[in-house]
């Protein structure tokens, strides 16, 4: 099952888990011909997957401890931009709130939720 994610900048918990410092993340792909990224969110065994689409830069570890994700408001994106030398005109800078480090994705303005990873992800 697949849905989709608008996602609004200054939420935090983007994802309403229950506390989401006890999820753990982990990249487990990424399609280059569509710029997708993949992450994994588990607790004791894979929960769900967590699709970016238009991926144009990630900053962070590829698994991390802590599942809070929230979008940046645009100040926040083009502080981070200029910080980092990015040069991008579409996207929303995503940020996941790990237990000792964030993990930062510009990517297109939505995610989407699997259940199950689709086999064109493996």
């Amino acid at each position: 099952m697949k849905r989709r994610i608008e996602l609004q900048p200054d939420i935090d918990n983007a994802l309403n888990l229950q506390d989401p410092q006890m999820y753990r993340c982990r990249v487990v792909g990424y399609l280059l011909e569509r710029s997708l990224l993949v992450i994994e969110i588990s607790k004791d065994t894979p929960l769900f997957y967590a699709v970016f689409p238009d991926v144009h830069h990630y900053d962070g570890t590829f698994l991390w401890q802590g599942a809070e994700l929230r979008v940046a408001d645009r100040d926040e994106q083009f502080e981070y931009m200029l910080d980092k030398s990015i040069v991008a005109s579409l996207g929303m800078l995503f940020i996941f709130k790990g237990v000792d480090s964030q993990v930062h994705v510009l990517a297109g303005d939505w995610i989407a939720i699997f259940e199950e990873l689709p086999d064109r992800f493996k």
